[in-house]
């Protein structure tokens, strides 16, 4: 099997002198996974269920420093067939603005699975205060895409 370049979709860009550290799209298995057996597994090898979110991670040095962004999109964005003028590249502005969103943090990296269907979830240290320094905490942030 050989595979066809369907579409690319432009990736926001800080700054044209940035330098790209990394970038790291990530997508955890979808709630409709749990089916027992999953039903839109049946018969197909692959599938993509639209209301799943996908993170792509970005990271970029600029100015001798580093930048951390994560862009958060619904597969619906990428599945959609409605891009009238345009051929396999889909510009920024014809994708992103009403189909994503953009929040600077760095790659969530503190659980394997941070995404299940349209929710992003969070882990924040929180800054131990004085009368509590023997205690260490953590604020779990749920972030809910849901269109």
């Amino acid at each position: 099997m050989n595979p066809t370049l369907y579409r690319t979709f432009e990736l926001p860009n800080p700054q044209p002198e940035a330098g790209v550290f990394e970038i790291l799209p990530r997508s955890n298995p979808s709630p409709e996974m749990n089916a027992d057996p999953p039903e839109m597994l049946q018969g197909s090898p692959f599938h993509t269920i639209p209301s799943r979110l996908l993170t792509i991670s970005m990271s970029f040095n600029l100015d001798l420093s580093y930048h951390s962004f994560m862009l958060f999109v619904l597969y619906s964005a990428l599945l959609d067939d409605v891009y009238p003028g345009y051929d396999k590249v889909i510009p920024l502005d014809a994708w992103g603005p009403e189909k994503s969103r953009v929040i600077s943090m760095k790659s969530e990296r503190s659980w394997i699975c941070y995404i299940h269907g349209t929710r992003f979830v969070r882990a924040m240290p929180v800054e131990p205060q004085p009368e509590t320094a023997d205690i260490s905490s953590t604020l779990i942030y749920v972030y809910d895409f849901n269109p």
